[in-house]
């Protein structure tokens, strides 16, 4: 169930009903998510959920890096966008992220410098971080290019 804002003219109901619509659509796909939500609960998702949407239909504000390095691990059995991924996840933390990928912290570190090597990442720079990390969070539910 879905909870919008109060509607107080009856020209706000397109807005709220888009606003259940969201909330509805990423919780319905989460089992976690709570049974009754509001914007409130499930606002990050509904946030990526638009990214999602704006990144699929504009292939152009697609990070190159991204793109190449999700093909070269399809093409090459890596993993090094789930390397980085766990790594931003873990808010650069090597040692969780290793643990998290049952790999060796030393293993993360390799693959994380061939990464900023091979598929240009700027891994020290924060908006590129948030950048790559909501491009890969997205990235499975984006068709490949």
């Amino acid at each position: 169930m879905a909870l919008s804002r109060p509607a107080h003219e009856p020209d706000q109901l397109p807005d709220l009903r888009a606003e259940v619509d969201g909330i509805l659509r990423v919780t319905t796909l989460d089992p976690k998510a709570h049974r009754i939500a509001g914007t409130a609960q499930a606002h990050a998702r509904i946030l990526l959920a638009r990214f999602t949407d704006e990144i699929a239909r504009s292939p152009r504000l697609r990070h190159p890096g991204i793109v190449a390095m999700t093909a070269y691990d399809h093409e090459h059995q890596t993993e090094y966008a789930a390397s980085v991924s766990a790594w931003l996840d873990a808010g650069g933390n090597a040692a969780k992220a290793a643990e998290q990928l049952t790999i060796h912290h030393n293993t993360l570190k390799y693959r994380l410098r061939r990464a900023r090597e091979l598929f240009t990442l700027d891994l020290d720079h924060p908006d590129d971080r948030l950048s790559l990390w909501l491009q890969l969070r997205a990235s499975r539910d984006i068709p490949p290019q």
